[in-house]
């Protein structure tokens, strides 16, 4: 979130639009700020949820589509040269510009998703604010991914996964263990249109 809002804040300076320069380098005439970017209706766009326990805390987070001239979804799969990598993010289900605490997870699938796969995950229990990003929980080891359902996109179009999202994650230390059961579906983007 704070990567974004950094993007907007730089475009819209950018943006900016002075009366006539004088020769003595002063300004003539008022300073106007033209916005750059104005976000379109239901921006960002939901694309799926996540629900389950962390520690017996329960959790109704949301994936979103960033998506605005380019590709930018919460969720995305890329291969390169041989390796695929996976990202997913999840935020505050109501309000993605929250500060309430986000779940993201990083893993290597062994190929372009499909049902039935299971895979390692690292997971981060994450709090931002405006200024810094306070990990709250960490995978102490892997975690799994068990993609349970997947309906292909088709060409443009996000695919769907159903996935559970299991393991355990402790403090920063590597203390406060507590175990983690979660359920997800979403869009997701891979690089194979």
């Amino acid at each position: 979130m704070s990567f974004r809002f950094a993007l907007l804040v730089v475009a819209a300076l950018t943006a900016c639009t002075t009366g006539n320069t004088m020769p003595d380098g002063s300004v003539e005439g008022p300073v106007v700020l033209t916005p750059a970017f104005e976000p379109p209706e239901g921006y960002p766009y939901p694309l799926g949820d996540l629900t389950g326990t962390i520690g017996g805390t329960a959790y109704t987070l949301k994936s979103y589509n960033y998506s605005v001239g380019a590709v930018d979804p919460n969720v995305w799969v890329v291969q390169s040269d041989d390796t695929w990598r996976m990202r997913g993010t999840f935020e505050d289900a109501t309000d993605p510009k929250a500060e309430t605490p986000e779940l993201t997870f990083k893993a290597n699938p062994p190929g372009a998703l499909a049902k039935g796969m299971r895979f390692p995950a690292t997971v981060e229990l994450v709090k931002e604010d405006d200024r810094e990003e306070t990990v709250l929980l960490r995978s102490a080891e892997p975690s799994e991914v068990v993609i349970t359902g997947f309906t292909e996109g088709g060409s443009g179009a996000y695919d769907r996964i159903t996935a559970t999202l299991t393991g355990t994650l402790c403090g920063p230390s590597g203390g406060g263990c507590v175990p983690m059961a979660l359920r997800f579906e979403t869009g997701v983007y891979q690089n194979d249109w």
